[in-house]
């Protein structure tokens, strides 16, 4: 692998934060009980946040995770068009940037399969991350006219 999942999960970390956030939240409207802990980020730069039993799993984790990706495919987009109010070429761009791309990575949807492993080596979840991010931007721009 060219980098190492931690090195990728400590440099999308608001990506990693929102997306867990938003499981959480599932977690909260599914009646599911969970737990959050930021230490498992802190000291093994885990990305898993948010824990929740094994029967919880087992009967809404797909659902928890479905959507958690949504919501951050959602709030990737939301990122792109607030960007349109930050000024050209500023570090606040830039920063919104990278905070909407690895909100972006955090919502490849295929992230647990083989499939998903081969397409996140070849940083086709930073692609997906940009496309959301520019899909946020064509949007507003189609709405401002």
């Amino acid at each position: 692998m060219l980098l190492d999942g931690s090195l990728v999960s400590l440099c999308t970390f608001p990506g990693v934060l929102v997306h867990q956030l938003l499981y959480l939240l599932a977690c909260r409207y599914f009646n599911v009980e969970a737990a959050f802990s930021v230490s498992n980020f802190t000291q093994h730069l885990s990305a898993q946040l948010v824990t929740i039993g094994e029967d919880a799993a087992k009967k809404f984790g797909r659902r928890l995770e479905q959507v958690a990706v949504a919501g951050s495919a959602i709030a990737c987009c939301l990122l792109g068009m607030i960007n349109q109010f930050t000024p050209n070429g500023s570090v606040v761009e830039g920063v919104v940037v990278w905070i909407a791309i690895s909100v972006g990575v955090q919502s490849f949807p295929f992230k647990a399969s083989l499939a998903g492993r081969i397409m996140s080596f070849l940083w086709m979840d930073a692609v997906y991350g940009l496309m959301l991010y520019m899909i946020g931007k064509i949007a507003y721009a189609g709405l401002a006219t």
